[in-house]
C-alpha cells in the first residue's frame, strides 16, 4: 500500500525531476543568449530553493524523518542521517552556483547544477526506492494519515498559491522547451 503522504511526495518529486531536464537543457546557452541563460538559471535557482527545500525538504525534515527517527529502525536512521546530509550539501551547492551566475562563470555554474542535478537524481531514487516505501511499512495507518494531513498543513502555511505557481513555472517551462525543439 502506497500512503497518502508518500503519494504527495512521489508526486513533488515528478515535478523536481522535470525541473532537473530544464537545468541540463541550458548547458552551453550562454554561448548564444548570455542574459537568458542566466535569467533561467537564476528562475530554477528560486524553484529548487522554494519548491525543493523550502516545501518538500521542509516536509521531511519537519514530519516524515523525525516520525522515522521515533521508530528507532537502525536502517532508516542511516538513510535520514545520508539524506539530511545531502540537504546541506544541495542548500550549499546552491549558493555556489548563485556566485558563478554573479561573477558571469557560466560554464562553472553549469557543472555545479549538472552535480546538483545528478546528486539529487541519486537522492530522489534513494527516497522513492528505500525511505518512502520503509515509512510506508514500519509506520501505521493513522500515522501515516496524520502525516499526510500535516503536510497539507504545512504547505497551506508556506503558501499552497505559490506552491502551485512553481509547479506551473515547470510545467510552463517545460512546455517552451519542447516547442522549440520542434
Amino acid at each position: 500500500m502506497v500512503s497518502k503522504i508518500s503519494n504527495v511526495m512521489y508526486g513533488e518529486h515528478a515535478i523536481i525531476l522535470e525541473a532537473i531536464q530544464i537545468a541540463s537543457s541550458l548547458d552551453k546557452s550562454w554561448e548564444t543568449n548570455s542574459e537568458l541563460y542566466e535569467n533561467n538559471l537564476k528562475e530554477l535557482l528560486v524553484f529548487f530553493k522554494e519548491y525543493s527545500d523550502q516545501y518538500h525538504h521542509y516536509k521531511e525534515e519537519e514530519i516524515l524523518f523525525p516520525a522515522l527517527l521515533k521508530m528507532e529502525e537502525p536502517s532508516a536512521t542511516a538513510v535520514i542521517n545520508e539524506l539530511l546530509e545531502h540537504h546541506e550539501d544541495f542548500r550549499a551547492l546552491v549558493g555556489k552556483i548563485k556566485t558563478d551566475l554573479a561573477g558571469r562563470k557560466y560554464p562553472e555554474a553549469q557543472q555545479k547544477i549538472k552535480e546538483y542535478s545528478h546528486d539529487l537524481l541519486d537522492h530522489i531514487a534513494a527516497e522513492n526506492e528505500e525511505l518512502f516505501p520503509m515509512a510506508d511499512t514500519i509506520l501505521s495507518e493513522s500515522e501515516l494519515e496524520n502525516l499526510y494531513y500535516r503536510c497539507i498543513d504545512i504547505d497551506n502555511e508556506l503558501g499552497i498559491e505559490r506552491k502551485d505557481d512553481l509547479e506551473n513555472f515547470i510545467k510552463n517551462f517545460k512546455f517552451k522547451l519542447d516547442e522549440t525543439v520542434k
